[in-house]
């Protein structure tokens, strides 16, 4: 019976393994649980990982001409959307906006890991109502009592997302409920799977090992470590790698026959990788570029030019809004790209193909 969204080798090496390795690494390598993040580790996981894989997105929407063709008002519609309400969110305050993109963001990076379970889901074409309560609320339970954690301590190190007044605060009173309910939650699930088991049935490994996985990344780069670099390592290797690996797959089994540029961008070779992470490295890098010039953070990796040439503060109220627009964007249209229904129909085919 099949596991896997492709193989076991792709699986845990792109869709599962990141996760057990960036929490290996945060755990055993103390230079990982530093409280400020250097700018090599900056380049390496905020740059090209974390911002950079966002920007792949573009291949499976408005570079791909069947998508684009099929749902143009959806994406023509959701970056002026997002624009107009990054411009309301600054002209509310700073302060404001920064919170409205912080939670925006939190609950894509929820959603991408409830996704990837549902995938595994559908891989072993699973149906019980009462596996989906459980599962839910075990990725749910995952995510979200870190970020709870982060709500009800207000000294960690919540600079790693995105600013110190991203999350408003919550009595840190609160905490044992949360624990409590955190713990149940996965406890129901690993109950669940010893039940199938001894009963006799296969568990499903691709979803335990999203949910595993995903709750040891959580809990250790918010939970158990207070540092700002173990963070970005857990969770920003455990978002940004398997989107990639989707992103790559799609177009690879979409494009690889085609004769047009887009083979050579999915193509299954070290020349065809490089170009495919190439290109959002690039934006990327240009994108933080603008960012460091608005804040005079990380001029480093941009030779001190952006703290020699800064941008105005009136060319800011421009520049942010339209920074904030380009991220939700990604948040917004992952909601509809992935989701295996009749919108998307050719998704299921490509994503799994036996």
């Amino acid at each position: 019976m099949r596991h896997w969204i492709v193989s076991a080798p792709f699986d845990l090496g792109f869709v599962l393994g990141p996760a057990m390795a960036a929490t290996a690494a945060v755990l055993l390598i103390p230079a990982l649980q530093s409280p400020q993040l250097p700018l090599w580790g900056w380049i390496v996981v905020t740059l090209s990982v974390d911002v950079a894989h966002t920007w792949t997105t573009l291949y499976v929407t408005y570079l791909d001409p069947e998508a684009y063709g099929r749902r143009k008002s959806l994406f023509l519609c959701v970056p002026l959307a997002c624009l107009a309400a990054g411009a309301l969110a600054y002209a509310v305050g700073t302060s404001f906006a920064v919170k409205v993109y912080t939670y925006a963001a939190v609950w894509h990076f929820v959603r991408q890991q409830y996704g990837f379970m549902r995938f595994y889901k559908r891989v072993r074409r699973e149906r019980e109502a009462l596996d989906a309560w459980i599962d839910g609320a075990a990725v749910y339970a995952a995510t979200l009592y870190p970020v709870f954690y982060w709500h009800c301590e207000p000294a960690r190190s919540t600079a790693a997302w995105f600013a110190t007044r991203g999350f408003f605060n919550l009595p840190e009173t609160w905490l044992p409920a949360g624990r409590c309910l955190y713990a149940s939650a996965l406890i129901l699930f690993v109950l669940r799977q010893g039940f199938l088991l001894v009963r006799g049935r296969d568990v499903n490994w691709g979803k335990a090992g999203v949910i595993v996985t995903t709750a040891a990344a959580w809990y250790t780069g918010m939970v158990a470590l207070n540092s700002t670099f173990a963070f970005l390592i857990a969770i920003g290797i455990t978002h940004g790698i398997p989107y990639y690996a989707l992103v790559w797959l799609y177009g690879h089994r979409k494009w690889s026959g085609d004769p047009s540029w887009r083979r050579l961008l999915f193509a299954k070779s070290l020349a065809g990788v490089l170009l495919f992470l190439s290109i959002a490295w690039i934006i990327s890098y240009v994108e933080m570029g603008v960012l460091s010039a608005l804040t005079g953070s990380h001029t480093g990796a941009y030779f001190e030019l952006t703290r020699e040439f800064p941008i105005s503060a009136g060319s800011s109220a421009v520049l942010l809004p339209v920074l904030f627009m380009f991220q939700t964007t990604h948040y917004v249209l992952d909601a509809y790209i992935w989701r295996l229904n009749a919108a998307n129909p050719n998704l299921e085919g490509l994503i799994f193909r036996e």
